[in-house]
């Protein structure tokens, strides 16, 4: 009985002993993660509608990013949109232990629309227009350097024809994946 005793001690104080080491490295892991957000600058890539790049600044209104765009999408034909995003972190969603949070954001877009089009008589046409909108989104960091995202956002895209001085103006949804590198 003695022998059992002393076996069961044993275990149970490697078990400890394992159990304390494996904590402390997530604790690491996690404070590692969160060192994310002390990034201040971010480019990206996204794929969807549109597909693009970007480049943003962690931070720099009243805790919000600013995120400067180029994209295309295969609306109106080809169009080519620069643009910009004011981003604000709503809240954190925990996942399951030993996982980073999910950072939820949202807030207003501003597009400038280039389109290369052809009219009902097949003749190119060249559009400019605007898109104000807002995007919401979610955001996943696999290391302290490299996060995922996903977005939706929502648009009314006015378009100023310049030949015949039509006007054409259309809702814009968008939905993206991507992949940022902080830094």
């Amino acid at each position: 009985m003695k022998k059992l005793v002393i076996l069961f001690v044993l275990i149970f104080s490697f078990a400890a002993f394992a159990q304390t080491d494996e904590v402390s490295t997530q604790e690491t892991t996690m404070t590692e993660m969160s060192e994310m957000h002390n990034k201040t600058h971010y480019i990206g890539v996204k794929v969807g509608q549109p597909l693009g790049v970007q480049y943003g600044m962690r931070n720099i209104f009243s805790g919000a990013d600013l995120r400067l765009r180029a994209t295309t999408a295969l609306i109106f034909g080809l169009t080519l949109n620069g643009g910009a995003d004011l981003l604000f972190h709503l809240t954190d969603i925990p996942l399951e232990s030993g996982l980073n949070p999910l950072h939820v954001y949202a807030g207003p877009s501003l597009d400038f629309t280039v389109a290369f089009t052809q009219d009902a008589q097949a003749q190119a046409q060249n559009l400019f227009g605007i898109t104000p909108g807002a995007i919401a989104g979610l955001e996943y960091d696999i290391t302290p350097e490299i996060s995922v995202f996903g977005e939706l956002g929502v648009g009314y895209t006015v378009i100023f024809q310049t030949i015949e001085n039509l006007n054409f103006n259309a809702f814009r949804p968008s939905f993206s994946f991507g992949l940022n590198y902080n830094f």
